[in-house]
């Protein structure tokens, strides 16, 4: 995390971060020439990346004149006299500076530009990895253009700068582009969904913690963080929106940062709580094994990773498309990974109603376990399909007109969707024995036997159809119909299950039942 965020907070002073939006931008460019500019074609020029937080950003500008590169770290003054300033004699117009960028060094450097060097007007940092830049530039006349460039992009241009070559001249441009227009169509729908989001979270509140508390379970108490995410995730899209151009505003890029760690935080609580609803968690059971824990916070963790690398990579095209399209791979394994447990679970409710009486107590909640089951594949299908339609399409859209429709149409999507699994799962009054564990056994006689997965309801009592068969390895328990398992001198139960007396698990199980009723007798 420490380091994350320093690069989310670098990408977002540094612009054009290849950001689903570009609403403020700028075009800097490096040219390079043969002989004295006039009006002579450049050699060839170079893409570089505009600092956004700077005096001048919202100007457009240009400075033409001779270029240095300086290779040392920091603000060498008499190495830039040395090699630049007294390299050529002759030239008494304006240089641009290239020099490796330092987090310590940056405000000290721009501090110091216009007393130490008045004729130094464009300044280009270089950097390998991504810059940690502390805050926004000085507030001075010089230098009129701030630029950041990847070492790597100017191997041309540093061979044909000073103190390497005074042959060639430079002029380093700079474009501001505005397009704060194109989203004040959307704030409209903007304070429809905030309001919208808002009034669920006050009636989830309501109706959760004061209605229906007595009946309110920890999945339904948990499910209050998603309405509160997208209210305040909202509220501060519109916000940051509302900003625009954000030339003045130097916090601004906090609250972006804000935002990406909303979306990336409330992303993987989501992607965790899918896999475990998935599992059956508080539908079907309510614990897991050590084995299910570790798959899910692996799962968790990956897709962390990923959504942070998403953000770090915005100012890179080429890896942001690589990493959107590990993200939509990522958003395909989880959704069909919910979909095969659910799946399992469905099956498995399936195959106890069949063999429940329709008038036993517990028919309505198994019926009312395979309701849940059955509508969260429905939503866990939709809202992963949007997450991936709407992430290729900001990705590999550049129309800002575009985006902003895509964006807007993903506000009421996602209203729907969440909405949608907010009713499915509210708090209810819950039938009968709904709260019991379910755990999955095969039953059956032998090779003949398919496969399909069906279960043991403890503390419960279970359909009386069953009757034992000598010649096979289950065995019924049913009152006085047997009250021995192994070894153990097992009480006269009061619930009807169904087991095999070969697995040891079992003879575990029914060994913690006897031990659990002698102690509730001795109390």
């Amino acid at each position: 995390m420490a380091i994350v965020i320093p690069m989310m907070i670098a990408c977002l002073w540094i612009t054009p971060c290849k950001a689903d939006l570009r609403l403020v931008t700028s075009e800097d460019t490096l040219y390079v020439y043969d002989g004295p500019i006039d009006d002579q074609e450049p050699l060839f020029s170079q893409e570089i990346s505009g600092f956004r937080n700077y005096d001048f950003f919202n100007r457009n500008n240009s400075i033409p004149g001779r270029a240095c590169y300086i290779f040392e770290t920091g603000f060498p003054k008499e190495l830039i006299r040395e090699k630049c300033i007294n390299q050529i004699d002759t030239w008494t117009g304006n240089w641009i500076l290239i020099l490796p960028f330092e987090t310590n060094n940056f405000q000290e450097t721009l501090q110091d530009l216009p007393k130490s060097f008045p004729t130094i007007q464009s300044v280009i940092f270089t950097y390998i990895a991504a810059p940690e830049i502390t805050g926004p530039a000085p507030s001075q006349n010089q230098p009129q253009i701030i630029s950041f460039a990847r070492t790597s992009e100017l191997a041309n241009i540093t061979e044909k700068a000073v103190p390497k070559s005074d042959q060639y001249f430079f002029k380093h441009k700079h474009k501001y582009i505005e397009y704060c227009d194109v989203m004040k169509p959307a704030f409209k729908f903007y304070l429809i969904t905030i309001s919208t989001w808002g009034l669920i979270t006050v009636f989830h509140i309501l109706w959760t913690w004061i209605l229906r508390k007595d009946y309110s379970q920890h999945l339904q108490k948990i499910l209050l963080f998603i309405p509160v995410f997208f209210a305040g995730y909202s509220l501060i899209d519109y916000v940051y929106f509302m900003s625009c151009p954000w030339i003045t505003a130097n916090g601004v890029q906090y609250l972006q940062i804000v935002q990406i760690a909303l979306v990336t935080i409330f992303n993987t609580l989501f992607v965790g709580l899918t896999c475990f609803i998935s599992k059956g968690w508080s539908i079907v059971r309510n614990s897991f094994t050590r084995e299910e824990l570790s798959s899910i916070t692996m799962i968790v963790g990956i897709f962390y990773l990923v959504y942070s690398a998403y953000f770090i990579a915005s100012d890179i095209s080429s890896l942001r498309v690589v990493i959107v399209v590990i993200l939509i791979l990522m958003y395909l394994w989880v959704a069909l990974t919910c979909l095969k447990n659910s799946i399992v679970n469905i099956r498995t409710l399936k195959s106890h109603i069949a063999v429940t009486g329709p008038e036993e107590v517990i028919m309505k909640s198994l019926k009312l376990k395979k309701y849940l089951m059955q509508h969260f594949c429905i939503i866990t299908m939709l809202f992963y399909l949007n997450k991936i339609i709407h992430s290729a399409l900001k990705a590999f859209i550049d129309d800002n007109v575009t985006v902003r429709n895509i964006i807007i149409a993903n506000l009421f999507i996602e209203l729907l969707i969440v909405g949608y699994f907010l009713l499915i799962f509210r708090t209810r009054k819950w039938p009968e024995y709904f709260s019991l564990d379910i755990f999955y056994q095969r039953i059956g006689n032998g090779d003949s036997d398919e496969n399909l997965p069906t279960s043991i309801i403890l503390n419960a009592v279970t359909s009386s159809q069953w009757v034992n068969n000598p010649e096979s390895k289950d065995c019924m328990i049913n009152g006085d119909e047997a009250d021995t398992l192994g070894k153990y001198k097992y009480k006269t139960p009061q619930v009807g299950v169904l087991v095999n007396t070969s697995d040891k698990e079992n003879c575990k199980l029914f060994k913690l039942l006897r031990d659990e009723e002698i102690l509730s007798d001795s109390e």
